[in-house]
């Protein structure tokens, strides 16, 4: 396994499905991609939230993207790649999703404004030659969401610690 992309050029996205959704994202906010592996339970965690990873020596947090975009969840066991994101990040994450397709040209799509009520992690919509409409994420954005940062579940969050 290798980490890191070289980027061919600013039109090649990383081209993937999230659920049933198809996304792109810019090869320059991730680091690798890599079959799914054994994922540790984290208790009192966002449903979204899928656990922890070791891969290579370093811990990740697993997020599944279809459901964190409010997609239901396929049952507990998953067959799909982590996208592990950019160390720019500084936060070890990886993204669940269901299969990566490979790499888009943009230039040969048509480009879409985000819709009203998009998240701010959507940066735009594009449409192919065969009518597929793609979302493009932001992970800049995403991994800046207090929502996705706020992994532990908020029933927790309303506790507070006794004192003595």
């Amino acid at each position: 396994m290798q980490f890191g992309f070289s980027v061919p050029d600013n039109h090649a996205k990383l081209a993937f499905l999230a659920g049933d959704l198809p996304w792109l994202a810019d090869l320059s906010e991730i680091c690798a991609v890599v079959t799914m592996t054994q994922i540790t339970p984290v208790p009192w965690a966002q449903p979204w939230f899928m656990g922890l990873i070791s891969l290579l020596g370093q811990i990740y947090a697993c997020t599944d993207l279809a459901y964190f975009m409010g997609e239901e969840r396929g049952g507990e066991q998953h067959d799909g790649e982590l996208i592990i994101l950019s160390p720019r990040f500084r936060i070890n994450a990886a993204l669940f999703v269901e299969r990566v397709v490979g790499l888009r040209d943009i230039s040969a799509l048509t480009f879409l404004p985000p819709h009203k009520g998009d998240a701010e992690w959507i940066r735009a919509r594009w449409r192919s030659a065969d009518g597929q409409e793609w979302r493009e994420i932001s992970i800049t954005q995403l991994v800046s969401s207090p929502r996705f940062l706020q992994a532990g579940a908020p029933a927790m969050a309303a506790i507070q610690p006794t004192q003595s």
